[in-house]
């Protein structure tokens, strides 16, 4: 019973932040929302905004959240759906990672919620990466679904699920690829490892046409995260920073130096915990497949560069995967019961101060909107952005839905436009 009432309360939470108000502080919100509407525009209604905008001859793998918000633009309005996404997506991914600590500790503790809440509110939320979120939770589902089922040797369904991830997000693609290579390395299943590769051959292929058809340049990196102690310092940042969200919109708030002294202190917790329990593990030589998915993934945050594949900063993409499998290893460690409760109840205050924080800037940002005191560099468009100002949350594409102006948007999804491939 406790359990259910601390469900209830984590999805109230998340009503209370999506709901709650009318304009919420997410970076890409109003971009994807935008595309959503686009899509509902020209294949539902057969309005291409003047030949402004085409559809790519490929299809991107992030691609999920424009289809999705298209479609449910047929039954509200684009402002509405949007919050109904992102409700939805939380709850998704709040219930894959139980589901997934679970099938994983063959247990059900109250602990898996908090933990569950605690990685769900973290920066991509924040930054409203929805395809990416889609993907990480449609990861964790599946893997459950799968195993549970035994559909790991069945080529029809993992071909569906491998195709569906695509669709979401790479680099959750790469987690569901990396998750299965492990399974099947530590059950010493080579053939398993055949048939999944053969089921990935339909998304492989529609990836590879991306590859040779695309036209929208790569990212540079930006030069002032060139020098080495710049990179050090946004290595330790991608490590961490998804576990304690903030936003560093500094027009809107300053982020508190307990927030970061906390931020950096669990850091450090989990650096020890990572080495404590790596360095068991060789010694006893009893690498499980959870160790070696926190360790991988763990490697990856550090050692991939800050721009890869045009995203930036790359490493933080597998962080939430990497915790999860952290926490696996925590509980079963042989750790005192007091000391593995004082870490739960930790991780239990960290989420609800994060949360809280996270409650009181949106109400301060959807208080600042009302008085219309944003400042300009604020809502500057992402063509006009100036040097030095923060414009990335692109306010203007509010009045673009209800006005179906046509304006270019980030150089990603399903569409083109005039221009977009020399950005």
């Amino acid at each position: 019973m406790k359990k259910y009432i601390l469900h209830v309360l984590y999805v109230s939470f998340f009503a209370i932040i999506i709901f709650g108000f009318q304009y919420l502080p997410l970076q890409d919100y109003p971009v994807l929302i935008y595309q959503g509407f686009v899509f509902n525009q020209a294949v539902f209604h057969g309005f291409d905004f003047g030949g402004f905008f085409h559809f790519h001859p490929y299809i991107p793998p992030n691609a999920i959240s424009t289809v999705i918000l298209g479609i449910m633009d047929i039954f509200a309005d684009p402002f509405v759906t949007g919050k109904i996404y992102l409700f939805l997506l939380a709850i998704a991914l709040y219930s894959g990672i139980i589901r997934y600590l679970r099938l994983h500790l063959t247990m059900n503790r109250m602990a898996f919620a908090s933990i569950a809440f605690f990685l769900t509110i973290n920066v991509h939320l924040l930054m409203c990466y929805l395809n990416f979120l889609t993907g990480l939770a449609i990861v964790f589902h599946a893997i459950v679904f799968i195993r549970r089922r035994n559909y790991e040797s069945h080529y029809l369904a993992l071909a569906l699920v491998i195709l569906l991830i695509y669709l979401c997000h790479f680099a959750t693609l790469a987690l569901f690829f990396l998750y299965f290579f492990f399974y099947f390395l530590t059950k010493k299943n080579y053939r398993g490892l055949i048939r999944f590769g053969v089921s990935a051959i339909p998304a492989l292929g529609i990836f590879i046409h991306y590859l040779l058809t695309r036209t929208l340049p790569i990212l540079p990196l930006k030069e002032e995260y060139a020098r080495f102690i710049d990179i050090i310092h946004w290595k330790f940042l991608i490590l961490f920073s998804p576990l304690i969200p903030f936003n560093d919109f500094k027009w809107v708030y300053d982020v508190p130096y307990a927030l970061r002294i906390a931020d950096y202190i669990f850091s450090v917790v989990v650096l020890l915990l990572i080495m404590y329990v790596v360095g068991k593990n060789i010694f006893n030589r009893t690498f499980s497949l959870e160790v070696w998915l926190a360790v991988s993934t763990f490697l990856l945050a550090v050692f991939l560069p800050l721009n890869f594949g045009g995203v930036i900063p790359a490493g933080e993409r597998v962080v939430v995967f990497c915790m999860v499998h952290i926490t696996i290893i925590f509980y079963r460690e042989n750790l005192s019961q007091t000391f593995r409760k004082a870490a739960f109840a930790l991780c239990f205050l960290l989420g609800i101060a994060a949360y809280s924080y996270d409650l009181w800037n949106t109400a301060h940002f959807d208080s600042m909107i009302g008085r219309n005191e944003i400042p300009q560099d604020a809502i500057t468009r992402s063509y006009e952005k100036l040097e030095g100002t923060n414009g990335f949350l692109h306010l203007h594409f509010y009045d673009d839905i209800k006005q179906k102006k046509p304006y270019p948007f980030f150089n990603i999804g399903l569409f083109e436009y005039p221009g977009s491939d020399k950005e």
